[in-house]
């Protein structure tokens, strides 16, 4: 009995050597220039979004490496993000497992980004953690009003064939600069946020937003609902609620409640319904 399980571990180790060495020279032989290209293609197909790469270089002995990475929401001319001097690795083990694992490093100006991609034959998981990102180097938050802070978080994205993006994300960040912030062309009169957290997951083509809160020294708040994901993005339809509970620093400035006053529900507490779209956000009377 042993002297098979031993001839049998052999040959199993001699077989996977072999694929596994196949798998290096498949890889090698493709230039960069076409998996460059192949890599674009696939992320655009099943994502939705238009990603664009620069400097792609193959890493011995199945890694790689990506001098940036840049994504925009299908329809949108604001890129989402960038990612920079990126660098992963196949894990040949997982193929054991009937998938493919493929671990990645990038960075996001000075922060850090982590991603475990696992492909299987039903689509793509991606289990992602970022750490100490600036939002000022995330193009789309500029572009709608953020310009400084930092975040850090994980979240899952769960990407199948010919069904919506679906995942959740958990992320909290602090000293997040709103001065510039507008809503329905207003510029919002409150300066930093202090504190500011997120709970959302995406299922069945909707952004379900169970909680967004901040913190700030004159108020704090919270927005929770739905947002039905169209493309482009910022045509996606929204039934939101916006809670303020100012701070009596606040209370006393009654010009700088005047703009949601018709929504008070007591001394220091207000809900706001907001409909309309991600782009166009409307305050319901």
């Amino acid at each position: 009995m042993w002297y098979v399980l031993k001839k049998f571990f052999i040959v199993a180790s001699i077989l996977f050597t072999a694929f596994f060495l196949s798998l290096i020279a498949l890889f090698f032989v493709f230039p960069n220039s076409l998996i460059e290209s192949w890599l674009e293609s696939e992320l655009n197909e099943r994502t939705g979004f238009v990603f664009s790469i620069e400097g792609f270089q193959k890493a011995f002995p199945l890694g790689f490496e990506m001098k940036k990475m840049k994504a925009i929401y299908a329809g949108d001319e604001n890129p989402l993000f960038y990612i920079d001097n990126m660098h992963g690795r196949l894990l040949p083990s997982s193929l054991f497992l009937g998938n493919i694992r493929i671990n990645i490093y990038g960075d996001v100006g000075d922060g850090h980004i982590s991603e475990e991609v696992l492909i299987k034959t039903n689509g793509i998981t991606l289990n992602t953690v970022a750490e100490n990102v600036r939002l000022k180097d995330i193009p789309y938050l500029n572009s709608i009003g953020f310009y400084s802070g930092v975040i850090s978080g994980h979240g899952q994205t769960t990407i199948a064939h010919g069904k919506c993006i679906g995942g959740f994300i958990k992320a909290d960040g602090k000293d997040i600069d709103i001065s510039r912030l507008r809503v329905q062309g207003i510029i919002m009169p409150f300066d930093m946020v202090e504190k500011f957290g997120i709970t959302a997951k995406i299922d069945d083509c909707k952004l379900k937003l169970s909680g967004l809160w901040v913190e700030g020294k004159e108020l704090s708040a919270r927005l929770q609902g739905v947002v039905n994901i169209l493309s482009p993005f910022e045509n996606s339809p929204i039934d939101l609620t916006l809670e303020i509970t100012p701070k009596a620093s606040i209370i006393e400035k009654n010009a700088l409640l005047l703009l949601i006053k018709n929504y008070r529900k007591s001394l220091n507490y207000y809900s706001v319904p907001i409909k309309g779209t991600v782009g166009s956000p409307v305050f319901i009377q």
